[in-house]
């Protein structure tokens, strides 16, 4: 009984921790998969993924020029704000309800 109790307590830890870490870790791999499916360093000032809203916020998306050209930014999107269907992505169809670029 007591390695039970100890385990499920382990389990919402995890939890917990993942509920709490989830934007950071989406951020940084969204970063690190545009920056090498792109060839130019990109950069987000704050990312936020709704599990009960089912949206997704960026702020500060910036992409910077690859190399071979000049040094500067090549896309500041200072706000993306898109809402999704959960049930559609979950059936492999993308349906957006709302996005917005500022």
């Amino acid at each position: 009984m007591k390695k039970i109790l100890t385990v499920l307590i382990i389990i919402l830890v995890v939890l917990a921790v993942l509920l709490i870490a989830k934007d950071s870790l989406i951020r940084s791999a969204v970063i690190a998969g545009t920056t090498q499916i792109l060839g130019a360093p990109a950069q987000i000032d704050r990312f936020a993924v709704g599990l009960l809203r089912q949206s997704v916020q960026i702020k500060g998306f910036r992409m910077y020029n690859p190399k071979g050209f000049p040094e500067g930014i090549f896309v500041d999107i200072p706000e993306i704000s898109v809402e999704y269907d959960l049930g559609a992505i979950l059936k492999k169809k993308i349906h957006l309800k709302k996005s917005c670029l500022i």
